[in-house]
């Protein structure tokens, strides 16, 4: 009975390759962790809006709200939309840089795990603690809690992709089709 080879021996180098770089063990530089923070807080905003829009409330509401921490209740105008929109990209773009900075090297399969997680955490601190806290305008109903869960965990999705795929791109071969 012939033995069968090892994966290694019969696996093309391509696809070995990939299977390397996805297995490796890495850490996910500040900058790209607050670069992903950044885009995950404006895919926050888009999850926030298209439910805000399509449930008739007014386009501008979210950003009004974060808005009320400087501006107190009067919130009209376009200057609080302006300020809480750059409080909100700010501070996903802080907290994706606190990502990056506290987590230690993880393999890349883990990143996604490692982000969704950090996702609810952040939803759970921003949810229970910071909105109670700093506006009264802010309800906390089973719907707006459940969409802001979904939107945090939305970011903290963007946040494991910047993860695992960090430096992976040009690691890998040009194609895995190709047989060496």
């Amino acid at each position: 009975m012939q033995q069968a080879a090892p994966v290694e021996e019969t696996t093309p180098r391509s696809e070995r390759a990939w299977v390397n770089a996805a297995n490796m063990r890495g850490r996910l530089p500040r900058r790209v962790g607050a670069l992903a923070g950044l885009v995950g807080s404006v895919a926050i905003i888009a999850v926030i809006t298209a439910v805000i829009v399509a449930t008739g409330n007014g386009l501008f509401t979210a950003p009004r709200v974060i808005a009320s921490v400087v501006f107190g209740a009067n919130v009209s105008g376009v200057l609080p939309v302006i300020v809480g929109t750059i409080i909100h990209l700010f501070t996903g773009t802080a907290l994706g840089f606190i990502f990056a900075a506290i987590m230690p090297p993880i393999y890349r399969t883990m990143w996604m795990v490692a982000g969704l997680i950090y996702g609810m955490l952040a939803f759970a601190v921003s949810t229970m603690v910071v909105l109670p806290l700093i506006t009264q305008m802010a309800t906390n109903t089973a719907d707006n809690v459940f969409v802001l869960l979904i939107a945090h965990m939305v970011y903290g999705f963007i946040l494991g992709i910047a993860g695992s795929t960090y430096g992976l791109w040009w690691k890998l071969p040009k194609s895995v089709s190709r047989e060496d």
